[in-house]
C-alpha cells in the first residue's frame, strides 16, 4: 500500500507491516460516564467517543508512563475504569496518523 502525501510518497509497504508499525502503541480506554465539558484536551492525541453513556478514548500512547498518566486524570475526574486495553489500530488510523506526522514535520 503507498501512501502519497501531497504528491509524495511517505509510505510503500504492505498492508499488514504499516499495522505492524503501530500495533504496539495504540490503547483503548474505556471508562464510566460522559467526560465533562472541556476536558478532552488533557487527552491530546486521543480519539474521545461516547458510547451507550460511556467514554471511550484510543490512540497511540508513548509508553506505560504515559498510560498510567491518563488513568490518573480520568480517574482524578471521577470516571470508573471498565475497561484499558492495547488494541490494534485500524489502517484508517495508520493513514491519518502517518499524514498528519507528515504534515507536522513539514511545518515543524
Amino acid at each position: 500500500m503507498a501512501i502519497i502525501s501531497k504528491g509524495r510518497i511517505i509510505a510503500n509497504q504492505p498492508v499488514e507491516e504499516l499495522l505492524d508499525l503501530f500495533s504496539e502503541e495504540h490503547y483503548q480506554i474505556k471508562v464510566e460516564g460522559r467526560l465533562p465539558a472541556g476536558v478532552d484536551s488533557p487527552f491530546d492525541g486521543l480519539t474521545v467517543e461516547e458510547e451507550n453513556g460511556n467514554t471511550i478514548l484510543s490512540g497511540p500512547i508513548a509508553d506505560q508512563e504515559a498510560l498510567h498518566d491518563i488513568l490518573d486524570r480520568l480517574h482524578a475526574l471521577g470516571l470508573p475504569l471498565l475497561s484499558a486495553s492495547r488494541a490494534e489500530p485500524d489502517l484508517e488510523e495508520v493513514v491519518v496518523h502517518m499524514l498528519d506526522t507528515d504534515v507536522a514535520r513539514e511545518e515543524g
